[in-house]
């Protein structure tokens, strides 16, 4: 059989420091400075294998952002030799690295082009590679886009042209709870409880139905709170592969499971634009109490709904209105967590596996009384 070697290497960069990461290899290798780097394990990805690696050998969880190069290396009778470099940044910016030895690595420091090219002069580099990848990213060199790398068959990625109706939807921790801004009818409301997994700003994911995958991905974004999303729905619930046939950014290593109840009311206008007006509380799975949250949306053909929403965000003028989409936001929830709660952080999301469930003793923020759905107020009170 005709063996291939996988290897996944990130070269990384700290966006506040603008300083690149380097690793201390062990003395199998000289205790010279490199970069994360690995072979990717059987039935792991080239994402998944990178992600591991830079943990176990800089103790830091990063986000990939793209590729830098596939390389594919003809060895003749000893098998080929396959490797991905990434371009990544670190999940926290100011998370301590690793400094204790172990069979991984002797340690990691975050450094500079002209530092690394005085311990390439003084022979401490295991090669050049960190150095000459950190000199072309600082270039202006390009950096492809991770949906280059993809399953076999997982067909091309995402079209990024988009051409449907947009939406702008607003949060706020309500001051007055029973207070409404919109002028919907609350004859029907529509109560359910969605569980959704933290991913990022541009991908969403959520459990309808229980094992009925949902996945959006945002294909527009205006700058100004307008934005347009494409929905992909699963038949089971495999989130990792899932993720990787719609070629978008894997897991990340502190992903975690958000619960959002919903109670929320729809109005049309025509078939101009929808508005809609829903009271949330959000929580950790298990958890009896959440944050009270209130979100409105205004969903169309912007240059219709967009004085709607304006007026809108007048209203509001009187709440602290966050404006973004669900991924955003439960991206958001999920963060405030760990920070608030750094001893008793949710378990991240296993790469594996879409059915664990994270628990959280925290919730940040003033938190909201225990509340089910019978105590939201939507429906209670008008404007």
């Amino acid at each position: 059989m005709h063996a291939v070697s996988c290897f996944a290497v990130v070269a990384c960069r700290n966006p506040v420091s603008k300083r690149w990461l380097a690793v201390q290899e062990t003395p199998k290798h000289d205790c010279l400075w490199w970069l994360p780097a690995g072979r990717v394990e059987q039935g792991e990805t080239f994402f998944a294998a990178a992600l591991r690696e830079t943990r176990e050998e800089a103790g830091i969880d990063v986000e990939l952002k793209g590729i830098l190069r596939v390389e594919h290396s003809p060895m003749g009778v000893h098998g080929d030799r396959m490797r991905v470099i990434f371009y990544a940044e670190p999940m926290d910016a100011s998370s301590p690295l690793k400094s204790t030895p172990d069979s991984e690595s002797l340690g990691a420091v975050w450094t500079t082009v002209d530092e690394l090219a005085r311990w390439d002069a003084a022979n401490m580099l295991r090669s050049t590679e960190l150095l000459n990848w950190a000199s072309y990213v600082e270039g202006g060199g390009a950096v492809a886009p991770l949906s280059v790398l993809g399953a076999e068959s997982s067909g091309p990625p995402l079209a990024k042209a988009f051409t449907g109706p947009k939406e702008c939807r607003l949060f706020y921790r309500p001051t007055k709870p029973q207070h409404r801004y919109t002028p919907i009818p609350t004859t029907h409301v529509e109560e359910r409880t969605d569980v959704y997994i933290s991913h990022s700003a541009e991908v969403g994911i959520k459990f309808r139905c229980e094992d009925r995958l949902e996945i959006k991905v945002r294909l527009a974004a205006d700058g100004d709170g307008w934005e347009g999303w494409a929905k992909h729905r699963c038949s089971d619930a495999d989130v990792v592969g899932a993720l990787e046939r719609l070629q978008v950014p894997p897991l990340p290593p502190t992903s975690t499971k958000v619960v959002v109840h919903k109670r929320r009311v729809v109005m049309n206008v025509g078939n101009l634009y929808a508005i809609e007006e829903t009271d949330i509380v959000v929580s950790a799975p298990g958890d009896m109490g959440g944050e009270l949250w209130k979100s409105i949306c205004v969903e169309g053909d912007r240059a219709v709904a967009e004085s709607v929403a304006t007026d809108l965000l007048a209203a509001l003028l009187d709440e602290n209105v966050v404006v973004c989409g669900y991924p955003a936001f439960v991206a958001d929830a999920a963060a405030r967590w760990h920070e608030a709660a750094p001893r008793h952080a949710p378990e991240a999301t296993p790469q594996g596996s879409a059915h664990h469930t994270a628990t959280v003793d925290a919730v940040g923020g003033a938190a909201a009384a225990p509340m089910n759905a019978s105590t939201l107020p939507l429906g209670a009170g008008s404007k």
